[in-house]
């Protein structure tokens, strides 16, 4: 088990700002069974994308951070198990075969692909889970997702957010500005390309499992995901972010 107060104090004394724990740092568990642990609060001021490429620049220079438990990055394994977990509800067996034909033609094709040396990498990188500091550096949250591996999904966030959601281009071109480095145009952008194909996969999968679980009515673009998946569209996929799917009223609401 990862111990986040000590991965906290590694990137700390790395020279990577990030929220510090209060305390001793140790979780305590609610009455609710929830484990919680406190840290000190960074403020709500969220870094453009070119200060959070700055950031991951600096986090990527670092030599891997290892010994603290952190895992591999494993998404090909992981997203085949998800796939074959999804019940029949969500998807037929004729789709399943074909995303799993799919993920088996993007693995062989990241398999082909020669990758840096691995690095800590973050692997949620998105504004809202960093914080501008006094000093103006830009501090990494939400360690969950902390894990070891090639920077390329690090480094694809950005132009993936312009690609499959649709959001403003000047965004990766800030990225770019701030890291130092488009892999969009890497390799004629096959590295690009290939790590796009594996988080379109997993964003499909994070819709259906969640339809599946607690909110139905994120099916529908679960589907329009699956569809431009094996289609094999090329961009934009025209997808809807999580936050813009509204929740499903109460059976007694009014209206």
């Amino acid at each position: 088990m990862i111990n986040y107060p000590t991965l906290s104090q590694a990137l700390i004394a790395a020279g990577i700002p990030t929220a510090a724990p209060v305390g001793d740092g140790r979780p305590i568990t609610t009455e609710g069974g929830l484990v919680v642990s406190f840290t000190e609060d960074l403020g709500t001021e969220e870094p453009t994308w070119g200060q959070l490429g700055e950031a991951a620049a600096r986090l990527h220079r670092l030599p891997p951070l290892t010994g603290l438990g952190l895992p591999h990055i494993d998404k090909i394994d992981s997203a085949a198990r998800r796939i074959t977990l999804l019940p029949s509800s969500v998807i037929s067996e004729t789709d399943r075969a074909q995303l799993l034909a799919l993920l088996t033609r993007t693995a062989d094709a990241y398999t082909r692909i020669t990758w840096p040396a691995p690095r800590t990498v973050h692997l949620d990188l998105n504004p809202t889970n960093a914080a501008v500091l006094p000093t103006g550096r830009t501090a990494l949250l939400d360690l969950e997702t902390l894990s070891i591996g090639h920077p390329a999904i690090d480094q694809s966030a950005a132009a993936f957010g312009r690609d499959a959601f649709g959001l403003d281009p000047s965004i990766h071109e800030d990225w770019v500005n701030g890291y130092g480095y488009d892999i969009t145009t890497a390799a004629g952008g096959l590295p690009y390309r290939t790590i796009a194909m594996l988080l379109g996969i997993g964003s499909y999968l994070f819709y259906a499992e969640w339809g599946t679980r607690t909110r139905p009515e994120v099916l529908p673009q679960a589907g329009y995901r699956l569809d431009t998946l094996l289609a094999e569209r090329q961009f934009p996929w025209g997808w809807t972010p999580a936050n813009f799917v509204k929740a499903a009223a109460p059976a007694n609401a009014a209206g």
